[in-house]
């Protein structure tokens, strides 16, 4: 188990890596997607920082929701992550830009689960020739039915 007060005291600073959720600057929410993303990050995003799926999903619904919010940023740089809750927050994007328009803005990495969550936005802007962007990835099922095949045989 991991003593995230032994870690601070040893470092001699508290771990400031909590997942922020959204500023909102003239009517634009920026919901900050950084890090290694993963369903629930809990004490990974204490200790390194990250996203976790679901506490940027809470926080995208709180900016759809906010009368003071008219559209929302997803800044993102990250490599991506677990597969895990990406289809659920990504739905929920999409489903969002009925509602008010949603931007992407990739600046460093948007690349596997990062990128597909840009993927749903309205529009998906680069920063500039550096940031690499791309590969969904793959999610892939498998059953193995040797067992079956063998009793049949």
């Amino acid at each position: 188990m991991i003593d995230v007060e032994a870690i601070e005291a040893r470092i001699g600073r508290p771990l400031q890596n909590q997942q922020q959720g959204y500023t909102v600057q003239n009517g634009i929410a920026v919901l900050p997607i950084f890090g290694v993303i993963a369903k629930r990050m809990n004490l990974l995003m204490e200790i390194s920082g990250g996203t976790s799926t679901q506490l940027a999903q809470r926080d995208f619904q709180a900016a759809v929701s906010d009368p003071e919010v008219r559209e929302i940023v997803l800044l993102i740089d990250s490599p991506g992550g677990e597969v895990s809750g990406i289809e659920q927050f990504a739905n929920a994007i999409s489903a969002a830009r009925g509602v008010k328009p949603v931007t992407a803005l990739i600046d460093g990495f948007g690349t596997s689960a990062a990128y597909w969550l840009a993927s749903a936005a309205s529009r998906v802007y680069v920063a500039d020739q550096t940031t690499v962007v791309g590969s969904i990835g793959v999610v892939a099922q498998h059953m193995d039915s040797s067992s079956a095949m063998q009793k049949k045989a």
